[in-house]
């Protein structure tokens, strides 16, 4: 039984792991597309004047 618990607790926290893993990388790419997206627009702006 407490096998069982110490297993679950340990899947729990993998599982929490990798989940805050993806959501760091989501962050770094969104981050990204942001910056992309401004260089963009701003290049767009200029090349129009």
């Amino acid at each position: 039984m407490s096998i069982d618990l110490s297993q679950g607790k340990v899947m729990q926290q993998v599982s929490l792991s990798v989940m805050d893993k993806v959501l760091d990388q989501a962050h770094l790419q969104a981050e990204f597309i942001h910056e992309m997206l401004g260089e963009t627009s701003m290049k767009t702006i200029q090349h129009a004047a």
